[in-house]
């Protein structure tokens, strides 16, 4: 029998370095992980402010319908939405000295994946999703009127005439292709254009800020072109100098004045929440190859000045466009909380356009931010 040679001093020391490097590759691995690769998995380290995110109960349909996770009608279910906000440090939002921080990488987020729509698509066919007015029959649609299809997840789109929840009525309509600007209803900014996005005759349009999804809604068109028209947001209803717009079944009522618009008390959280959402995705100016490439600063005010002209992007780069009423704003987003639609429609817009709005995830980040 073969006898075992002996190690020799250098071959022990040799083989305790080996030991030592796999045991330190082994160590830093784990570090990495645990401090890198593991931090996505890790949930978000909200700060006591906050609830946990908002989660439609309509992520059932992902199940019962077969929903694939790329179709527009998709529904994020908790983990989904906390991955999206994976890189946001929201406590820096609680301190004055770091809140500007937080609104950079907020805005950043809402900027990365934007995609910009097309704000054609009146009196079409309505089955591109690329185009702001046919997204209405999809962003917009009474669910519960209107039930989801398996034809139209298959179809990624609509196969029929739906009814849709309109902003400034109480009462759901069918859409349908003859429905447009001369009918019933309008495309209607919730944060008017004029504010810091309008460029003569139709320019908005090229604009982000004039096509985004977020601040555009299938709204009544007299409650729009009457009532709402450029005006500030504010409780008036029981002043003296008000007058009224009904819709046509008299069942919601809004109130105006010279300076100022309160809608239909339904409508209130979801208008709030998407000023919110554009005082973020607007708050810096950007600088564009030509005015159609431009982006408008924006803030929000107790003090703001209703215009009876318009703001073009160049014109807040050095003074921010300005909108309100802040303080009423806040009241709404408290008063009015999240609804299934909302949820719903910020999913879908999610797939649509790229980006979430962050008030309707996380509503008590209103206060934070703005409060």
């Amino acid at each position: 029998m073969a006898r075992k040679k002996k190690k020799t001093g250098e071959q022990i020391l040799i083989s305790l370095l080996v030991s030592l490097v796999v045991v330190a590759l082994g160590v830093g691995a784990y570090f990495v992980y645990e401090n890198y690769i593991k931090e996505e998995e890790k949930p978000l380290d909200l700060p006591s402010e906050l609830k946990e995110v908002n989660v439609a109960k309509a992520v059932e349909w992902n199940d019962s319908l077969n929903i694939p996770k790329n179709s527009v009608f998709y529904q994020e279910d908790k983990e989904d939405i906390e991955s999206y906000y994976s890189k946001i440090d929201f406590n820096l939002a609680k301190n004055e000295s770091s809140k500007e921080e937080f609104f950079t990488t907020l805005y950043d987020l809402l900027s990365t994946d934007f995609n910009k729509l097309n704000y054609d698509g009146k009196n079409s066919s309505y089955v591109g999703t690329n185009f702001t007015w046919a997204n209405y029959v999809i962003a917009d649609r009474d669910f519960t009127l209107s039930p989801l299809t398996s034809e139209e997840v298959e179809r990624n789109g609509r196969d029929k005439d739906v009814y849709l929840d309109i902003l400034y009525r109480q009462d759901n309509i069918v859409f349908k292709s003859s429905l447009g600007s001369d009918g019933l209803l309008d495309r209607e900014h919730i944060l008017p254009k004029s504010y810091g996005f309008n460029i003569e005759g139709t320019g908005y349009q090229k604009l982000d800020a004039g096509c985004d999804l977020h601040n555009l809604r299938a709204a009544d068109h007299a409650g729009n072109s009457t009532g709402h028209n450029n005006r500030l947001y504010d409780d008036i209803s029981n002043e003296s100098n008000v007058q009224t717009v009904n819709d046509p079944d008299n069942k919601s009522v809004s109130y105006y004045n010279d300076s100022y618009f309160e809608p239909p008390s339904e409508d209130k959280g979801e208008i709030a929440r998407a000023v919110f959402y554009m005082a973020v995705k607007y708050r810096y100016y950007e600088e564009g190859n030509d005015l159609l490439t431009e982006g408008p600063a924006i803030r929000l005010s107790d003090d703001a000045v209703k215009i009876d002209s318009t703001i073009i992007p160049s014109d807040t780069k050095e003074n921010p466009a300005e909108f309100g009423v802040l303080s009423t704003l806040l009241n709404w987003n408290n008063e009015d909380p999240v609804s299934e639609n909302e949820m719903i429609r910020n999913n879908i817009v999610y797939h649509l356009q790229g980006n979430r709005n962050p008030f309707v995830d996380y509503p008590e980040l209103a206060n934070l931010l703005f409060a």
